[in-house]
């Protein structure tokens, strides 16, 4: 509560594309699980602080923008393993996880869009 969720949200994303890279880039498994632990902590935090952005843009309507946001986050957890799946059987594993970073920065554009 002692700062405003943009700026924290935006620092999640830099987090996130942090551990991604030191992933991408890992030679070793301990850089691995270490590049992985970082993207998680980052990305941990969208859900709360997208879930308080759009709570503090709703005008009124609270409940709505919650269940609004709630299921677009269970469709978004249901569907990106399989279409990752996908997308790695299409092509590699490696290559697959580079949808991360461009739907982080894709993250990143819609924050600066919105109020």
């Amino acid at each position: 509560l002692r700062w405003p969720p943009k700026p924290l949200l935006y620092l999640a994303i830099a987090v996130a594309v942090s551990g991604w890279l030191l992933l991408w880039t890992a030679s070793a498994p301990g850089q691995a699980v270490a590049g992985l632990v970082l993207a998680g902590l980052g990305i941990g935090g969208h859900f709360p602080l997208g879930l308080s952005l759009m709570l503090a843009h709703a005008h009124g309507q609270q409940d709505q923008a919650s269940g609004a946001l709630s299921i677009g986050v269970s469709a978004g957890i249901g569907l990106a393993p399989f279409a990752l799946g996908a997308l790695a059987n299409a092509t590699s594993v490696h290559t697959a996880f580079l949808v991360v970073p461009g739907l982080l920065v894709v993250a990143a554009g819609v924050l600066m869009a919105g109020p």
